[in-house]
């Protein structure tokens, strides 16, 4: 049996010359639990009001659970034509991520935008990536994630 974590988190925005916000649907995109909890402390800046993004999970409550690829490729590929963007969260590992790299393939064939954000500069991604027209961002900050997503 094998699972593959997955991600799906909105975030809202002011819209551009309107009072209301437009949503920002982001689809994001890591290999190991461990770059779980980036993405969960982005679902955190939602209590941060003075941000002007706000999260919301939308992907699955569970990891998806099957040993068939192909269900998992499809419910990613479900998910993935409702973002806006994919942000790949490069951790140490992910450069070797089949799953990762396959998401990002999946990402150029929906003319869906990439962002990558690096855990630490010298990390790199896999090949993919650097085929995609990635916006990299070189750390976890919070200033260059959020103008990255504003500008999508």
């Amino acid at each position: 049996m094998s699972t593959y974590p997955t991600s799906t988190v909105s975030a809202s925005r002011p819209g551009r010359g309107h009072v209301k916000k437009q949503t920002l649907k982001v689809f994001v995109s890591y290999c190991n639990p461990e770059e779980a909890s980036y993405r969960n402390l982005m679902l955190a800046w939602d209590v941060n009001e003075g941000v002007g993004l706000n999260f919301e999970l939308s992907s699955p409550r569970h990891e998806i659970d099957s040993t068939n690829s192909r269900v998992i490729q499809a419910k990613l590929r479900e998910l993935m034509q409702g973002a806006d963007c994919l942000l790949v969260i490069v951790g140490p590992t992910t450069r070797s991520s089949n799953w990762v790299n396959w998401e990002i393939q999946a990402a150029q064939g929906c003319s869906i935008p990439v962002i990558a954000v690096k855990l630490a500069r010298a990390l790199s991604g896999p090949p993919s990536l650097y085929r995609a027209g990635t916006k990299f961002i070189n750390t976890f900050n919070q200033a260059q994630i959020l103008s990255a997503l504003r500008q999508i």
